[in-house]
């Protein structure tokens, strides 16, 4: 299941906020699983960012296969074969 987080982070003053990447514990975890962390700065990035979150659920699909024996942790890669589509999933799954 992707998990998709939202820091909000209103800023008390009119300086400038620069985009920088969302990093931490909390970003890992929507990487992991296939989702994203998206910032939320005023109202217009909270409309961006609500409707990059419903295009991406909107345009989801679900792919098996079946894993091996061998036990431990197991990086998955997946890419298109169209170029300029990107693709998003989970990092990987673990044999026990």
């Amino acid at each position: 299941m992707p998990v998709y987080v939202l820091v909000i982070d209103f800023a008390l003053d009119d300086t400038d906020v620069r985009e920088a990447p969302i990093t931490g514990p909390m970003a890992d975890l929507a990487a992991w699983t296939g989702g994203d962390a998206l910032a939320v700065r005023d109202p217009l990035s909270m409309l961006e960012a609500t409707e990059r979150l419903l295009s991406e659920l909107h345009h989801q699909y679900m792919i098996a296969f079946e894993p091996g024996t061998t036990r431990g942790w197991h990086a998955l890669v997946l890419r298109a074969r169209k170029p300029g589509l990107f693709v998003r999933a989970r990092s990987g799954y673990m044999v026990q």
